[in-house]
């Protein structure tokens, strides 16, 4: 159970970690649909590096204490002006019973 829950910007430190989570999240999917199945050809850390640098998109994670638990990817568009939650995951031992 969390001691002390939070929610923050992502930073280049947590790129291995968001890069996990986001591994993981692939693997949860797979059940679902195999295109889902991480590729080998893909760096997850190079991915999220340059969500990081671009102004159109947000990285957020969440903290257990100091465990990154969880993320956010945010996208944003100018036309029409909008906003989405693209991916969001944190796993299920992390979330309360």
């Amino acid at each position: 159970m969390a001691t002390s829950a939070a929610v923050r910007a992502a930073t280049t430190r947590d790129v291995p970690a968001v890069a996990a989570l986001h591994r993981q999240h692939l693997l949860y999917h797979v059940q679902f649909d195999e295109r889902y199945l991480p590729r080998d050809d893909v760096d997850y850390e190079a991915l999220y590096r340059a969500h990081l640098r671009r102004r159109d998109t947000a990285v957020f994670v969440a903290l257990d204490g100091r465990e990154l638990v969880g993320f956010a990817l945010n996208r944003l568009r100018d036309l029409p002006p909008r906003g989405w939650l693209q991916q969001l995951f944190v796993p299920a031992p992390v979330l309360p019973p």
